[in-house]
């Protein structure tokens, strides 16, 4: 369904993509895994997973994110578990594929995340220091060969706070062919400017720069200060003239628990009625806004 897609980014029409899976599955009860996180879930609880697609979709979500964020391939290769990687990603889109397929009359279009490094781990540029772009490339093409196999429509590069990984990441997931869309996670320096969340500091106007010159279709922010996503906005649009989005944290992965955050539906909003106006037009529910959230948007989208 990603031709819909296409046709709302040509518009500015706003674009609901739904996919906070540690969250949900925290209240659905499922345990999260220290390191693994929400990985687990894909084979341990698959008819939990489609419930929640399910829900996504019937709030009004024109992307689903697939449960593969938590399977960094560095973090899985760290681990030894790219076996276990292709399997939980492969079974991440498959029970989201097939939930999608029972809905004919909904219409979603499904994305593999990809984390550069993991869900958990602090995703910092020194991290990789020991590692070449020949070590991390293979690892990051079993990533993206796994996500194009099992299914994905578009790739989904989520929380990259840093270049040094994260720019062969996401040259790797264009050249699958398929969309790929970038979510800058930003932290404010003690100077007041925005840069990424990764250790080593790299300007956001300059990460923008640099990665939606890859063939990046379009460039989203991460932060939990509604403000910052703002300020963030004019930086992106500073430096790059396609679709821009916005992703809102709402609470944090405290391992292995979830802690909520404290914004309603009714402040997702609100919000993001002021990012619209700044001309964002995609809008990622994720980290604490579940399927309440999407309706919310769904709705305030869908009432102009």
């Amino acid at each position: 369904m990603f031709v819909s897609i296409k046709d709302k980014l040509q518009i500015g029409a706003p674009i609901i993509i739904a996919g906070s899976w540690g969250s949900e599955l925290a209240r659905r009860n499922m345990q999260l895994d220290r390191r693994l996180w929400t990985a687990p879930a894909n084979t341990n609880a698959p008819e939990v997973l489609a419930d929640i697609v399910h829900d996504y979709v019937m709030a009004g979500a024109d992307v689903i994110l697939a449960n593969t964020f938590s399977t960094g391939p560095l973090l899985m290769s760290e681990m030894g578990l790219l076996d276990e990687m292709r399997e939980w990603d492969h079974e991440a889109v498959r029970i989201a594929r097939k939930t999608l397929s029972e809905m004919p009359d909904r219409h979603a279009a499904l994305a593999g995340s990809f984390s550069v490094f993991g869900a958990v781990q602090v995703d910092s540029d020194h991290a990789a220091c020991d590692m070449t772009e020949r070590e991390m490339k293979p690892l990051f093409e079993a990533k993206v060969e796994t996500l194009v196999r099992a299914g994905c429509e578009m790739i989904y590069m989520e929380r990259i706070g840093g270049l040094c990984r994260a720019q062969l990441a996401v040259e790797t997931a264009v050249s699958s062919g398929l969309p790929v869309w970038v979510e800058l996670a930003v932290a404010r320096a003690a100077d007041g400017s925005l840069h990424g969340a990764g250790a080593t500091g790299w300007l956001l106007a300059d990460m923008v720069a640099s990665l939606m010159n890859t063939g990046a279709e379009v460039c989203l922010v991460n932060h939990h200060d509604p403000l910052v996503l703002a300020e963030a906005i004019q930086t992106i649009k500073s430096a790059w003239a396609g679709p821009i989005g916005v992703s809102l944290s709402n609470g944090y992965c405290r391992t292995p628990e979830w802690v909520q955050g404290e914004f309603s539906p009714e402040d997702f909003v609100i919000e993001a009625q002021r990012w619209k106006r700044q001309k964002a037009s995609v809008f990622c529910a994720s980290s604490g806004a579940g399927p309440e959230f999407v309706a919310a948007l769904h709705k305030s989208f869908s009432e102009g």
